[in-house]
């Protein structure tokens, strides 16, 4: 294990998150390739690891963890960007389906490499706006530093009968569709 890995093991621990050697190989992998094409296309503002695993993949499964989320096995992870909630929250629940809405040409290659190279079967990216994306399967649909819940409510749609999650650093708010804080 690396540095990165050293850093997730602290932080996990800390957090009492169950881990195990393949998730931390899979973190040391997935943050090298963000650094990587962080040089290209901007993903994250600061990239150094620690940083990027305290605020990013810490904040990504503290919050999935922070709600009930064995009510939730077909998420899909809105403006995903940087991989984040989305990748993480497939890393630790192989069990759950999770689909990367991402319009942004260059983000979505990086998250189809970052899934490639993951390995990460259930974990698909649609190239996508996600004014295009049927929700009707979904259960929950998660955004990070994406927009308002009304923004949210509109690309779900009114057939959409899941609940929304927003992130607000490591917690979620959770809304019904139409948008009552549960």
């Amino acid at each position: 294990m690396g540095q990165i890995g050293d850093i997730a093991r602290k932080h996990l621990t800390e957090r009492d998150i169950p881990f195990n050697n393949e998730i931390i190989e899979k973190i040391e992998i997935l943050t090298e390739e963000l650094i990587k094409w962080n040089r290209i296309v901007p993903l994250v503002s600061g990239t150094d690891m620690d940083s990027i695993v305290s605020r990013h993949v810490m904040d990504s499964i503290s919050g999935f963890m922070s709600i009930d989320h064995n009510h939730y096995s077909r998420i899909a992870d809105i403006g995903s960007g940087n991989g984040f909630p989305g990748i993480i929250i497939g890393l630790f629940f192989p069990d759950k389906q999770v689909v990367l809405i991402e319009n942004r040409r260059m983000k979505a290659s990086f998250l189809k490499q970052a899934c490639f190279k993951l390995y990460q079967a259930n974990t698909t990216v649609y190239a996508r706006s996600a004014a295009r994306y049927d929700f009707t399967d979904t259960d929950i649909i998660l955004a990070r530093a994406f927009g308002s819940i009304d923004k949210i409510r509109g690309y779900a749609g009114e057939e959409f009968s899941g609940t929304i999650g927003i992130y607000r650093k490591d917690r979620i708010e959770l809304y019904v569709p139409r948008g009552t804080p549960r």
